[in-house]
């Protein structure tokens, strides 16, 4: 009886034990704070291998220019700021990097930019990819050739915070 019992004992001190730190959410601690977008893109724009001269960041913090930036009429989700990389002479090329202030919020905001994304926005020219990547609470957005928005995204992706 005394084994039933220490048997039963010791499952039940390890479920709680699982419960309490195993099944922890630990989408809160993953959010980044202080980021400092600017020098985000710029160390992005640098590690992907892309010659910025001429170049210049743009912050921004309201629906109507993310909409602008995505190339939609409107736009929905939050976003608590924002910083768009773009060269001064235009090409078919955009790219921001969205601050969200949850991981849901990231996860929301990246949902509606993959449906809204219009890489015909330029009067004539076409983006040739599109892509559009989280990392905790951060959504970076990139509209260009496929060889530029992959290495875009992979020194986002590689960028160490």
């Amino acid at each position: 009886m005394k084994k039933i019992i220490t048997s039963t004992l010791s499952l039940l001190l390890i479920f709680v034990t699982f419960f309490m730190f195993g099944c922890k959410n630990n989408k809160e601690e993953e959010v980044l704070k202080d980021v400092k977008l600017n020098e985000l893109v710029v160390e992005v724009i640098k590690n992907a291998g892309i010659d910025n001269t001429d170049w210049g960041t743009y912050e921004f913090s309201t629906k109507e220019e993310a909409a602008v930036i995505v190339g939609t009429e409107s736009f929905e989700s939050n976003f608590t700021k924002g910083v768009k990389y773009t060269p001064l002479m235009g090409f078919s090329f955009e790219f921001a990097i969205f601050e969200a202030s949850s991981i849901d919020e990231a996860i929301a905001l990246k949902a509606e930019i993959e449906k809204e994304a219009n890489p015909n926005k330029w009067i004539c020219a076409t983006a040739e990819s599109v892509k559009v990547v989280t990392k905790a609470n951060l959504v970076l957005f990139v509209m260009a050739t496929e060889e530029r928005a992959t290495n875009i995204v992979n020194a986002f992706n590689n960028y160490n915070f």
